[in-house]
């Protein structure tokens, strides 16, 4: 059993889908002073690959955030991140 415990306040992103430009819309809106400055951690909620144009893209970005603020970012893994889906 694996449970991820997150104080709140928590921004929860659902399934991106490769789509780097709601990425971006995200980083303008929400987090638009910065991860370190922005109150509360960022959950993504998996399925960050498949039907969108830039999936490697919207991963890379997601795995630097990761990296920058790793007391900030959590992923979890999505159906769309197994091989049986992407294989």
């Amino acid at each position: 059993l694996r449970c991820l415990f997150l104080q709140s306040p928590v921004y929860v992103f659902g399934d991106i889908h490769g789509n780097l430009e709601d990425l971006n819309f995200f980083g303008d809106n929400i987090w638009n002073l910065g991860m370190r400055l922005t109150a509360g951690k960022f959950l993504f909620l998996g399925d960050y690959v498949d039907r969108g144009l830039s999936g490697l893209e919207t991963t890379a970005y997601l795995f630097a955030l990761k990296v920058l603020y790793p007391e900030k970012i959590f992923m979890l893994r999505g159906n769309h991140e197994t091989r049986d889906v992407n294989g």
